[in-house]
């Protein structure tokens, strides 16, 4: 396999083996200058859609490559699709979470702006930091050797949140309340997608944890310690994928 380069939304509309196709600048940029290679080096280019190319790097300044097989594939993903909706945490921490998540196997991320949330998001900042957590998604997904790239959601409140993306079922991990160990939930069933909720700091609001359970959330217990967000995001997500996902026995 030749080494990953991921490529935009729709790049290989109209290709087909044998065409040469051009990288964009920022795909050149990557090619010469991060993974340093020479013509005639092997690529594998992905969209983070499925799709996924095999080809021949045959002029390194134009960034074209000779592509030599072009398929649609699953590598790297899991049979659980699990979107994380989760509380943006402070600081950097929240890239963090991108990374660890997309490394995981999820399959759509929703930052919460939920009643407790430190860190309040300006709508004329929105675009920026979108671009800036798109970028890491889609390196971690680059890395870690998935075909599909987490669909990264604008943020948004709990009750907005609630209305779509739609799942089959919902767990929430709660501090307080009758909750039940994430292989309860999940006893007998096999759901092909799950959310997956994780409040901030101090945890969701009583009024959120209300509307969370009357919307038909399934309360879950995370342990016996208190975690931070970003922790216990990837906890839950793996719990998860250890009960339904690819990381069973």
């Amino acid at each position: 396999m030749g080494r990953r380069v991921s490529v935009e939304s729709g790049f290989f509309d109209g290709v087909e083996p044998g065409d040469v196709v051009a990288l964009k600048e920022g795909e050149r940029h990557y090619v010469s200058n991060v993974l340093r290679m020479t013509e005639g080096d092997e690529v594998e280019l992905f969209d983070g859609l499925g799709h996924v190319a095999t080809g021949r790097l045959e002029d390194l300044e134009g960034g074209r490559v000779l592509i030599e097989r072009l398929e649609r594939l699953d590598v790297g993903e899991s049979p659980v699709e699990i979107v994380l909706f989760v509380a943006v945490p402070k600081g950097k921490r929240f890239d963090w979470l991108l990374e660890k998540a997309t490394e995981l196997g999820v399959r759509g991320i929703v930052p919460l702006q939920t009643e407790r949330t430190v860190v309040r998001i300006d709508d004329r900042k929105v675009a920026r930091r979108m671009e800036r957590w798109e970028a890491i998604v889609a390196g971690a997904a680059r890395q870690c050797g998935r075909s599909r790239t987490p669909e990264l959601y604008r943020p948004r409140g709990v009750r907005e949140a609630l209305e779509d993306p739609s799942c089959g079922v919902h767990l929430a991990g709660l501090l307080s309340g009758d909750r039940q160990t994430v292989e309860e939930a999940l006893e007998g069933e096999q759901p092909k997608r799950v959310g997956v909720w994780i409040g901030p700091e101090g945890d969701f609001t009583s009024g959120e944890a209300a509307r969370l359970v009357e919307a038909g959330v399934r309360a879950v217990d995370l342990g016996p310690r208190i975690l931070r967000v970003d922790t216990a995001a990837v906890v839950a997500v793996t719990l998860v994928q250890g009960a339904v996902g690819d990381l069973r026995g």
